[in-house]
């Protein structure tokens, strides 16, 4: 089976190269990043934000870190500090110290007298050449760890101000956040909204009403065609109708003479 993947890895690497050429590498980034970003766009916003969150709330672990590695080295400084200050106080001490024995040694005194016992010019010189030297090495060692406390002093100064901006940071990424949860929210309930209105069913009500208008439809041409009975006449009258003077001749001349029903219709009280 993984032979067969890899076949199928080389075949399909062999056909871009023939169909793109040299640009196979640049098609093939681009589609792995389309895909990625239509991965990104599927996954829903809850999930984003929570692990937002989720983000945010790992931070505290390298502040804490960052809070000890300033507090340890706060410590190293003031302690570097402290020796500093021993060193240049035995400076200034021994810096005293070798010039009374130098004027001491220009007095051309034989002898000198120190701490109740005697000494002579070549102990003397011994002991100030001895002192002087370690005076040069003294001197020496507090100068580089005056530039090294300077440089320590620096980077503890940076960092506390790239730890005050994390700490910012992280405050303002989660004000950022609940932001962001309270918009998703009114999105959601937006949403929520135009659903409920969407699945409410007033079909019922629609054809309620329809049926209530095609009645008054029918109620209002039923109206109006009784309003008009006997006004609509497509003949104009000139004169009133009038019966005719010899309407029982008709009669007679139309349903013959001698006809039982005409005398009787002709000879009726209503005559």
């Amino acid at each position: 089976m993984l032979k067969k993947l890899v076949y199928l890895g080389v075949a399909a690497a062999v056909l871009m190269g023939l169909f793109f050429g040299r640009d196979t590498v640049s098609y093939v980034g681009t589609f792995f990043h389309s895909v990625r970003d239509s991965v990104r766009q599927s996954i829903p916003i809850e999930t984003e934000i929570a692990r937002a969150r989720e983000m945010i709330t790992n931070l505290d672990k390298p502040i804490k870190d960052n809070v000890a590695v300033i507090a340890r080295e706060e410590v190293e400084i003031e302690r570097l500090v402290q020796e500093v200050d021993a060193n240049k106080e035995h400076l200034t001490q021994a810096r005293t110290d070798i010039l009374r024995l130098t004027d001491d040694l220009r007095s051309g005194d034989a002898t000198f007298t120190y701490n109740s016992k005697v000494y002579t010019v070549s102990q003397v010189k011994n002991d100030l050449a001895q002192r002087f030297d370690r005076f040069k090495t003294t001197e020496a060692t507090t100068d580089n760890l005056q530039r090294l406390l300077d440089t320590r002093q620096k980077a503890l100064d940076a960092a506390r101000q790239k730890l005050e901006s994390m700490i910012t940071a992280k405050k303002d990424l989660e004000i950022k956040v609940r932001n962001l949860e309270a918009r998703q929210r009114l999105v959601d309930a937006r949403e929520a909204t135009n659903e409920f209105a969407s699945g409410f069913d007033d079909s019922a009500l629609a054809r309620t009403k329809n049926l209530v208008n095609e009645i008054q439809t029918r109620i209002q041409v039923a109206e109006k065609l009784v309003d008009s009975h006997g006004t609509y006449n497509f003949e104009i009258q000139l004169d009133s109708p009038e019966v005719p003077s010899d309407i029982t001749s008709q009669i007679t001349d139309y349903f013959g003479a001698g006809r039982d029903e005409v005398e009787a219709l002709v000879s009726s009280p209503g005559k």
